[in-house]
Formats: structure tokens, sequence, C-alpha cells
């Protein structure tokens, strides 16, 4: 074979290898259920997030919305006054894109964004309804990663992650993410600079730590 074919099979009989073909007896059955149970945990923690961005609705003043394109100000208003329970004031924001991103964008209101962006990255945790809580679901997948990898003689899921990859073990990754973090702090702190001499409300301290 050429040397393309050959490095095409070589990375084919990779993925059968980490897909558990090699594994045997009750090596194999075990990491069946794992991969079942990893599917079944992967579906409900979707679910569990769909739920909550869905659940989550804010009903922001018009004030509130300064900034905001126009035609996203117009949709808002509209969806709050389509409201099941009857029409609302204000605008009805939500942690769909369509509204998030242009909020979080485009609004003047600086309170107005951190509310919403905290209501999208807890989305589905603790912070919300035990019913749609994924802490427990991750703590499982991360056991069964784990146990998963180690069925395919790996030290570690990362490891088994990073086969595929360039880098060569979870340590080197870490070492890139660190000398990256170094480089580029300055330029944070010269952007967070520019920002405090634009927008008086932006707080004092050290965010990049």
């Amino acid at each position: 074979l050429s040397a393309p074919r050959r490095k095409t099979l070589h990375h084919a009989l990779r993925d059968f290898v980490l897909s558990g073909a090699e594994l045997q007896g009750a090596a194999k059955e075990r990491f069946a259920t794992i991969q079942e149970r990893s599917a079944e945990l992967s579906q409900k923690f979707s679910e569990h997030v769909l739920d909550a961005t869905d659940g989550f609705a804010h009903y922001a003043s018009s004030e509130q919305m300064d900034g905001v394109p126009a035609d996203v100000q117009q949709a808002t208003r509209e969806a709050a006054l389509a409201h099941a329970d009857g029409p609302k004031d204000g605008h009805k924001l939500t942690l769909h894109q369509p509204v998030y991103q242009p909020v979080m964008q485009y609004a003047n209101n600086r309170v107005l964004r951190a509310r919403l962006y905290k209501a999208y990255v807890t989305r589905a945790s603790d912070l919300g309804p035990a019913e749609q809580d994924n802490s427990a679901l991750m703590r499982e997948l991360i056991a069964l990663r784990q146990e998963a990898a180690q069925l395919l003689g790996h030290a570690s899921y990362a490891d088994v992650s990073l086969v595929p990859k360039m880098a060569r073990n979870p340590a080197e990754v870490n070492t890139f993410l660190q000398d990256l973090a170094v480089r580029a702090k300055p330029f944070a702190e010269r952007d967070m600079q520019a920002l405090r001499g634009v927008h008086l409300d932006v707080p004092e301290g050290d965010f990049f730590a």
C-alpha cells in the first residue's frame, strides 16, 4: 500500500481498538455495558440542559434593553405579549442563542448581561431545580470513562482521548496550556485596562491571577 493508504488503515485499526475490538470475555462485556450506560447518561445530560434552557425566562424593561438590536427587541417584546398566561410587561429574554447572544454582545446594561450569563453557565446544575441537576450524571460518567480507559490499557480517559491527537500525554497538554496562559496574560491585562477606560462599571481586581 502507498503511505497515505497505510496511514488510513492504521487509523481505522486504531479506532477499532479504542472501541474495544481487542477486548475478550468479561472485559469485552463490561466495556459494552459501560458504552451503553454512558450513552444513556449522555442523553439524560442533554435533556436536562435542554429543559433548563427552555425553562428560563427573564422579563427586562425597555431601559435595560438599551443597545440591543431593534429586531431582537421587537421579537422579545412580542414574546412577552404572547405569554401563555397573558401579556407580560417588558421583553421576554431566554437562553436560546437568537436572544442570548445579541443581548450578551450588545446590551449596555451590565447587570442584565450578568444575570443572563449566570443563568446560562449554571444550566442543569445544583443551582437549579433538583430534577435537572447533572452533577450525579457527570460523576458517574467520569467514573465510567476512567474504567473504560483502564480496560483499554490506558491510565486515564485523557490518555485515551489523546491517542488520535498530536499531543502525546496529558502532561504535555497541561504544559502547553500553562505556557499559553503566561504568554496571553499581558495582552488580556491590556484589554482589561482598555475596558476600564471605556466602561466605568468594570470592577477592579485581578481577573487573570
